[in-house]
């Protein structure tokens, strides 16, 4: 016999969108807590795949002079935050 409870949460949706309270530099939608986004060294956030679509659309040389083209690391977003 299924533990009580256990039919309502198995037809229950996947849990709401939890907002990390920041919005990616190049698309302008939230970025979600709990999913990874690219922190550039002047401190803006992208999602990872908005991250290569922004460093595709200039040459290489302005990627090399330009500091807002260079990646400081991936980081985890939590709400508030991240990590």
């Amino acid at each position: 016999m299924p533990t009580p409870g256990y039919d309502t949460w198995k037809r229950s949706g996947p849990d709401d969108e939890v907002l990390s309270g920041y919005i990616c530099e190049h698309c302008d939608d939230h970025l979600l807590a709990g999913t990874q986004a690219v922190l550039s060294v002047i401190g803006e956030l992208f999602h990872p795949e908005c991250w290569e679509d922004f460093r595709a659309s200039v040459n290489d040389l302005v990627k090399e002079s330009d500091q807002r083209y260079w990646k400081d690391r991936t980081v985890e977003m939590i709400r508030g935050g991240y990590i």
